[in-house]
């Protein structure tokens, strides 16, 4: 058995499970099996989470936390809020595709019981994930691209829901085999953000709206 400290056992474990999760694609393992993966006794990891249910949420968690890095790193340095919202596409895509069994314990029911919600530290994540889109809504409100009034919060929100269901939508189809498509995922984004440009951006299609795409940086 291997010797950790406390707080660094805590982790350890959350490791060992989202190794599992990586692994085996899938969340069917016990608590019994984290612990022989992190090397300790198989009661260690009721020391830091009541049931496994608990454990899972922080592995979520965890994968928020990692999505939104993922979707900073794409987007935080174009000022072109329709490439921008490109980029944000694709490296949402390929989030999912590299990490299909994450993405389903993050949005999928296994932490939901019933009405209850799922565990703080997972919401917490979450909501931070979305901010990266947020930022681009506002972005394009500031700068006029985009027809939201700069000051109106709710205007950002209720057009944030629709288009992280998008991506969200695409991103389920492709993880689990159901789009039907032939084409790449880097096309997909292209195409979904094309369409939404259409709506969200009203003279996009005057200006020639495949001409940006033309010069989008290389998928990353």
């Amino acid at each position: 058995m291997m010797a950790y400290h406390h707080r660094d056992l805590r982790f350890a474990l959350i490791e060992a499970a989202s190794a599992l999760v990586a692994e085996g694609q899938g969340f069917d393992f016990s608590l019994r099996e984290v612990a022989r993966r992190a090397g300790v006794s198989h009661n260690a990891p009721y020391n830091h989470f009541a049931d496994k249910r608990e454990l899972m949420g922080e592995v979520a968690a965890s994968g928020f936390r990692l999505l939104y890095k993922h979707l900073l790193d794409a987007t935080e340095n174009e000022m072109d809020v329709q490439v921008a919202l490109l980029l944000f596409a694709k490296a949402y895509l390929s989030f999912a595709r590299v990490n299909p069994a994450l993405y389903r314990l993050m949005f999928g029911p296994h932490l939901a019981v019933g009405f209850r919600s799922r565990p703080g530290s997972t919401l917490e994540a979450g909501e931070l994930t979305k901010t990266v889109l947020i930022r681009l809504l506002r972005q394009g409100a500031s700068d006029g691209s985009i027809a939201i009034p700069q000051d109106n919060g709710s205007a950002v929100e209720g057009a944030h829901l629709p288009i992280w269901a998008m991506f969200h939508g695409l991103a389920s189809l492709v993880i689990d085999e159901k789009a039907e498509t032939e084409v790449s995922d880097d096309e997909i984004a292209v195409a979904a953000v094309d369409l939404l440009l259409k709506g969200l951006f009203g003279t996009a299609e005057k200006k020639g709206s495949n001409k940006w795409l033309k010069t989008t940086p290389a998928s990353r």
